[in-house]
């Protein structure tokens, strides 16, 4: 973890080492997709922000070539240790910051791992600034 500290990769490893969150499923996560318990419910983050007791990620896709790979039966929800949340509250912060640097180029999908424009990563694009 500690080679990508500070990177935009880290909240990528932490999540995945911490949390068990295959690659596929990390690819394909969505910030609505992680959420915190506010009065008994689950809310996004975006909404209620990261400063709550229970953090949790909903894993309902996994990106893969062929597609998604998820079935109804194999949606989990992972709870987060306060390592991954502090390394996605960073990581927001730092895709904000590639939000304002793209400028137009950015394409919003959604995604917590998105490329330096905001496309879906991959092989090629993993961690890439460029994109």
């Amino acid at each position: 973890m500690g080679a990508a500290r500070g990177t935009r990769l880290e909240a990528y490893v932490v999540l995945s080492l911490l949390s068990g969150l295959r690659t596929e499923e990390a690819r394909a996560l969505r910030w609505d997709h992680v959420v915190a318990r506010v009065s008994g419910q689950w809310v996004s983050v975006s909404e209620a922000g990261f400063d709550h007791e229970q953090l949790a990620v909903f894993v309902w896709r996994a990106d893969r070539a062929g597609g998604d790979t998820k079935t109804p039966r194999s949606r989990r929800t992972l709870a987060l240790a306060r390592r991954c949340v502090e390394a996605l509250r960073e990581h927001r912060v730092r895709q904000a910051e590639d939000r304002l640097a793209a400028g137009p180029l950015w394409r919003d999908h959604g995604l917590v791992f998105a490329s330096a424009v905001g496309r879906r990563w991959t092989i090629t694009t993993c961690g890439d600034s460029s994109g």
